[in-house]
């Protein structure tokens, strides 16, 4: 068998309702990378589809695994790569919203952040598109035991790409770095897909926490598409993880939409 060879930062891993939703339409045994456990085999007759989207375009690579799982170099190497971690360029980077550890200021390299619209809900996803020479501030942390199950979940909607050598960082401990986008098939052009405020007040604390006033203020810079405007949910937010604040951080955040002239709607 040829060596399984595919660049990381290609690399693109289903989340979650992704990988249920095509496990429906494959006649086979669906895994992800992280599913594989070196020094086992699954016999000679199994069929494994390793999910792989490359260079942006949806493919599924099928192989027959006839011997030891050592042939599969690259799902091998995957696995052997103890430390996982992810980037986190929104929500993420307020740590009071999630519990994972070992979490560290990093940038992501050639992307910025962009407010999509999509199919799947009528609120605006933040995400990720590439730029070429841009770069956006966040955070990384560690994945337990490389289990994604419970970040999925959270990202629904999302897929999570493998993409270690576009993030800049410090840490000694991470080996592998995988950061979540809205897939194309996901996107959607519509008129009214507004951005949660309630949301919003919880991603700029983060910046706010992690990088100071210039970090709060360099996120409206750095992200694109502000002109889905803003839904006032604050008095009765929507977004599952909000938090309360101070009326100064919320007075901060409303002049901030007011000097970059985004539309509020309530």
């Amino acid at each position: 068998m040829m060596p399984l060879s595919v660049p990381l930062p290609e690399i693109v891993i289903p989340s979650a309702d992704a990988l249920a939703s095509l496990s429906r339409f494959y006649k086979t045994v669906v895994r992800l990378p992280e599913s594989f456990r070196g020094g086992c085999s699954f016999g000679t007759d199994t069929t494994v589809l390793p999910l792989f989207f490359l260079n942006d375009r949806h493919c599924a690579c099928s192989f027959q695994v006839k011997c030891h799982l050592t042939e599969l170099n690259f799902l091998c190497h995957i696995q052997s790569m103890i430390n996982q971690f992810f980037f986190g360029y929104g929500s993420l980077v307020n740590t009071s919203s999630h519990t994972f550890g070992d979490i560290s200021n990093a940038r992501l390299i050639g992307w910025r952040r962009v407010w999509q619209r999509t199919n799947l809900r009528n609120y605006s996803f933040l995400s990720v598109h590439k730029t070429g020479e841009s770069s956006i501030d966040g955070v990384i942390a560690n994945v337990p035991n490389g289990n994604w199950k419970k970040l999925d979940e959270r990202e629904t909607g999302y897929e999570r790409i493998i993409g270690s050598e576009m993030v800049d960082h410090m840490s000694p401990k991470a080996d592998s770095i995988s950061f979540y986008r809205i897939p194309n098939y996901n996107l959607a052009n519509v008129e009214k897909c507004p951005i949660l405020l309630s949301y919003l007040d919880v991603v700029l604390m983060g910046f706010l926490q992690r990088f100071g006033k210039q970090g709060f203020s360099n996120f409206f810079e750095t992200t694109d598409c502000w002109d889905c405007g803003i839904f006032d949910d604050r008095e009765n937010p929507r977004y599952p993880r909000a938090q309360e604040y101070e009326n100064s951080f919320y007075a901060a955040v409303d002049n901030a939409l007011i000097d970059h002239q985004i539309d509020m709607c309530r």
